[in-house]
């Protein structure tokens, strides 16, 4: 199930004759051992320079309200289209960010993690 929703081979049907494709820019992955935890409020897009980018206060935010749990949890984001720009990618340490290339290693490591 990993490999099809983050490997953007998930199809959404659109009608009957054609297919809605999503396209990703980024993903956020978090596990805890305390289970689910809502992240939604802390996901979310800007325009910069006519480009989709990742809202990087956001995900500091998320970080931060991370760090105040006392259970294990480890956070990775997937940047599909360069929405995490490199020199901001150190300031969400403790967080790992893959690129689209490093998803399957991700996938195997999320895999013996549960």
């Amino acid at each position: 199930m990993l490999d099809i929703l983050l490997l953007e081979r998930f199809v959404l049907p659109k009608r009957a004759n054609s297919l809605n494709i999503p396209e990703y820019y980024f993903a956020v992955i978090l596990l805890s051992e305390s289970g689910a935890l809502p992240i939604y409020d802390y996901i979310d897009y800007k325009m910069e320079d006519n480009r989709i980018v990742a809202d990087i206060e956001l995900l500091k935010n998320l970080i931060d309200l991370l760090k105040n749990i006392k259970t294990k949890t480890l956070l990775y984001i997937i940047d599909y289209k360069e929405s995490i720009p490199k020199n901001v990618q150190k300031e969400l340490i403790p967080a790992k960010v893959y690129n689209k290339g490093e998803i399957r290693k991700l996938i195997e490591y999320i895999r013996e993690w549960l």
